[in-house]
């Protein structure tokens, strides 16, 4: 799964929260991260879990290595690690810029710069929205985007120019104007590609999925226990992306393992491969 993630030129990723209570040299009540990772062609869609607890940057170089191609994240410092390699281009999520002016455009008494920055996500949601609601294949967003979206980006950016010196710089919304700024060329990246997601929402989605179970189980009682919870988590929820039963999914691969003896036998238990099987099988069997 992994290699499909690798193997293929779009990948997101978003890091989320969990607590491992005995991992040597930490205290129990210390943060680590899960990292959702998803990627793959389309076809062999992959959504991974992988825990790691310090140096993530470290993480990220060591697993991304190899990878080609576009990288969607949130503006997290971690993954300026990646702005020196040019094999991968870093494309920022819109939400999260949006959010920075979101937030004191809700706490202000009347309308002002954060309310018009507002009017601009709106808009641009809007034609993402258009996309979406018409089932648009990437060749036709990319030439929607390119006719409606492009232009409100240049003058978005424009705007943010003209407007960031008359805001204090350690002012909150000085702040918000910073961040739109510093990544200004990966938030419009987006444009360049219609295969290409205007934010980060579907993965962070994924991680909202991952928190309700956390919410429930609460942690990870040792390392290995969250390296086994990154695992199963992967294979869930990844077949659930399939059209898969996870219930019946583990029941089928279950049965298999044992006699697998080669890397094929492996591959052929992927979600997206066991999907196939079973399809041909209802297929047989209605005929």
């Amino acid at each position: 799964m992994q290699d499909e993630v690798r193997s293929y030129d779009i990948a997101l990723c978003d890091p989320t929260h969990l607590q491992v209570l005995n991992e040597p040299g930490r205290k129990p009540e210390t943060k680590s991260y899960l990292f959702c990772i998803r990627g793959g062609e389309p076809g062999k869609e992959v959504i991974l879990y992988q825990y790691n607890a310090t140096l993530h940057k470290d993480f990220l170089l060591e697993f991304f290595e190899g990878f080609e191609g576009y990288l969607q994240v949130d503006g997290q410092n971690i993954f300026d690690v990646f702005e020196a390699d040019s094999n991968i281009t870093l494309v920022y999520c819109n939400a999260h810029a949006r959010r920075k002016f979101e937030a004191i455009a809700k706490l202000a008494k009347k309308p002002g710069l954060a309310a018009v920055a507002m009017e601009h996500y709106k808009e641009i949601y809007k034609i993402e929205r258009e996309a979406k609601n018409e089932k648009m294949p990437p060749e036709e967003r990319f030439q929607l985007r390119q006719e409606k979206s492009k232009p409100l980006i240049d003058k978005f950016e424009a705007w943010l120019l003209e407007k960031a010196r008359t805001t204090l710089a350690k002012s909150s919304l000085g702040l918000a104007f910073e961040y739109a700024l510093k990544r200004k060329v990966g938030l419009r990246l987006f444009l360049e590609d219609g295969r290409l997601e205007v934010d980060n929402n579907g993965i962070e989605q994924k991680n909202k999925d991952f928190a309700l179970g956390r919410n429930n189980f609460l942690f990870s009682y040792s390392v290995k226990g969250a390296h086994a919870l990154g695992i199963h988590q992967s294979l869930i929820v990844t077949a659930v992306a399939h059209g898969l039963d996870p219930y019946q999914y583990y029941c089928y691969i279950l049965e298999r393992i044992p006699y697998c003896k080669a890397i094929e036998d492996f591959e052929a238990l992927l979600p997206w491969n066991v999907a196939k099987i079973l399809r041909a099988e209802k297929l047989d069997i209605a005929a």
